[in-house]
């Protein structure tokens, strides 16, 4: 049974943006055959645009595009057919901050033995940022006035990302940062943390019944350029249904 901890308060305000239009209310063709057609001239891939879907051929794209600048930077070779973008984003991260700590510290450094958050926390001190300091401020204001971080109660809580896009993926990371929490399985996991964009007030349901049927609602979401950022926490009970406990939007700044 996984195990379901004291859920986390998030106090941030939330944005309040609707927008009449729906994701499927207009023709997006041309921008499904402007992705396709780009996709086809820097990746030599062709997809059929008139069969796929905007969210489909955006999501192939930024896989491929981030397995290239793997292969480019690191000479690493990655399936972008078989890899998840959070994956990609997370593997290129890490190889980029080892390579840095690396040349900071004139000694090799593996990253595939460190977690993006310890792999950033090194990084930092290596800057001179006292990341103890900044650790302990952030608990002190929790406890001071609630704002903006989880309750010292919910740190260190294990949470399985959904997170379909690299802007998605990267503020999934920063809030798992600012809260302390650690990425897990998701047999392991105390609750799952989902980042998504859209232009809808709330996009994603209140439960759903697997979370294959939450992650496939996720990817369905106008996650490059949805105009707001959506932060849910969903419990897990033990037949692996998910219901929402929490939901804050706020506006993206890209």
């Amino acid at each position: 049974m996984i195990s379901l901890r004291p859920i986390l308060i998030f106090t941030l305000v939330v944005a309040l943006y609707s927008s009449a239009l729906t994701q499927s209310s207009y023709d997006d063709s041309s921008m499904r055959r402007d992705v396709a057609y780009r996709i086809a001239r820097d990746h030599g891939v062709k997809m059929d645009w008139r069969q796929t879907s905007l969210t489909q051929l955006m999501d192939a794209e930024a896989r491929l595009n981030t397995t290239k600048r793997i292969k480019d930077g690191y000479g690493v070779s990655c399936d972008w057919q078989k890899t998840t973008l959070t994956v990609l984003m997370d593997t290129e991260a890490r190889m980029g901050s080892a390579r840095r700590i690396s040349q900071a510290t004139e000694t090799p450094v593996d990253w595939k033995k460190y977690t993006l958050m310890q792999l950033m926390e090194m990084e930092m001190r290596l800057g001179g940022v006292d990341v103890d300091a900044i650790k302990k401020e952030d608990d002190s204001r929790t406890h001071r006035d609630g704002g903006g971080t989880a309750p010292a109660a919910t740190r260190g809580l294990g949470v399985y990302v959904i997170a379909p896009s690299v802007s998605t993926s990267m503020e999934a990371r920063s809030i798992r940062m600012k809260k302390g929490w650690s990425e897990s399985s998701l047999r392991q996991a105390d609750v799952i943390l989902v980042v998504v964009r859209s232009m809808l007030f709330n996009p994603l349901s209140y439960s759903y019944d697997s979370v294959n049927e939450l992650e496939d609602d996720a990817e369905n979401q106008l996650n490059i350029s949805g105009e707001n950022f959506h932060v849910y926490i969903y419990s897990i009970d033990d037949d692996m249904a998910v219901s929402q406990e929490k939901h804050i939007s706020y506006k993206a700044d890209d």
